[in-house]
């Protein structure tokens, strides 16, 4: 087959208009649903029993400083699937949330310099460190955990 100035146009300009879909595609599918860019825990770093969870600082590097953050899921005394967001918030405090926008369920990102998280579907809703709602669509505030620190393990009441 061969291909006329007019026909090899065509097909370059499908092909990048293609590639561009493509790519934009690509990002906005990350941005729909909504998966922070905090890192996860490891997996042997923490434990669940009797409602009470335990991040063991010694194994998430991330938690060493503040204004760092985790992310991982566990299942409750119900069999619910809980996703969790840990946040070193300043010295010697750690916080610890539902990691889920009450607008949409999307994940959150924890934005250490400017004290909120951001829902990472497009960054619409916004919540201080004590979970209230600053702006957005969301209508009720994030789910806080209370977090004791001791010999370097974070216990979490869920």
């Amino acid at each position: 087959m061969t291909l006329d100035r007019r026909n090899f146009l065509k097909v370059s300009g499908a092909l990048a208009a293609c590639s561009c879909i493509g790519v934009t595609g690509i990002n906005g599918c990350s941005m729909i649903k909504g998966v922070s860019s905090t890192p996860a825990a490891l997996p042997e770093s923490f434990s669940v029993s009797n409602g009470t969870i335990t991040l063991d600082l010694s194994k998430n590097a991330e938690l060493k400083k503040a204004g760092q953050a985790v992310k991982f899921t566990v299942q409750d005394q119900q069999g619910a699937e809980l996703k969790i967001i840990v946040i070193h918030s300043e010295q010697d405090k750690y916080q610890a949330f539902m990691d889920s926008c009450t607008h949409g369920g999307r994940e959150l990102n924890y934005e250490h310099a400017d004290k909120k998280f951001i829902c990472s579907s497009f960054g619409h809703s916004q919540f201080d460190l004590s979970g209230t709602r600053l702006k957005g669509p969301a209508e009720k505030p994030l789910t806080e955990f209370a977090c004791t620190v001791e010999n370097d393990k974070i216990s979490i009441n869920i």
